[in-house]
């Protein structure tokens, strides 16, 4: 049942008892007229009826005021802790999101033995195999077994690389900074022509490749794209000392 429906039911009991209430007071007039205030007591009971029945018609709206205001107010509050609860499930959410990147960069880097591996090793499939060189900072755990996972993702697609190994500069060092006097104060990374985070692939001939874009069919841009295809970021850097067909990958710490 509705609250209008109960509010006219309500009005019409109360329109009845007010109809009653002048009934009877009709009969308690006649007998005050021709008896006086005797007998008192039924008198007296229906004066407290009377202002008992006006002071509730006179209150009623004041109530009904009050009664909506409660609701209004209860409903405010049900929508604040609606909305503080949407908050606080944003807040955790924004927070396990953070997390989970967190727990992504405390991972080391792999390539995965799934669909990620196979697509990398078909993109480069197929390609004339250059002469390839794995190298990685010394005495990082963490580059050194990305080394290796791409040395084995290479083997898989053909390519046969030798094992990775820690830079050398003595075998390593682009053409440019050999004689360099303060080539010690060069970070190992740098100083083989890589950066210092991610993957750098060196070529002697690297802007033509990769910036230029001009040729695609080439061994370079497989293993470029290839890299890029499962989510590393890849650097690029030229050592116009290396042979034509070398590619030196250079896994550098993690970022």
């Amino acid at each position: 049942m509705s609250e209008t429906t109960l509010r006219k039911l309500l009005f019409g009991c109360v329109a009845a008892v007010v109809l009653g209430v002048i009934l009877e007071g009709y009969e308690h007039w006649e007998e005050l007229r021709t008896r006086g205030w005797r007998p008192i007591i039924p008198k007296l009971g229906f004066g407290i009826l009377v202002l008992g029945l006006a002071g509730e018609l006179l209150l009623q709206p004041f109530i009904d005021a009050a009664e909506e205001s409660f609701k209004t107010d209860a409903k405010t509050r049900i929508v604040n802790l609606i909305n503080e609860v949407v908050q606080a499930r944003r807040e955790r959410a924004n927070v396990e999101l953070k997390l989970e990147d967190l727990r992504a960069r405390q991972q080391p880097r792999w390539i995965k033995f799934s669909r990620s591996r196979q697509k990398f090793v078909d993109r480069i499939r197929g390609y004339p195999v250059p002469t390839l060189s794995i190298i990685y900072p010394l005495n990082d755990g963490e580059a050194s077994l990305l080394a290796l996972h791409i040395c084995f993702a290479l083997n898989d697609a053909g390519w046969h690389p030798p094992l990775p190994r820690p830079i050398d500069l003595s075998r390593d060092t682009k053409r440019e900074l050999l004689g360099f006097p303060k080539l010690s104060e060069i970070s190992p990374t740098m100083a083989a022509g890589g950066q210092e985070m991610g993957i750098t692939l060196v070529a002697n001939r690297i802007e033509v490749e990769l910036l230029g874009r001009e040729e695609r069919n080439t061994p370079l841009l497989a293993l470029h794209d290839g890299l890029l295809a499962i989510g590393f970021d890849v650097n690029e850097g030229s050592d116009p000392g290396l042979e034509e067909n070398f590619i030196r990958i250079i896994v550098g710490q993690k970022e």
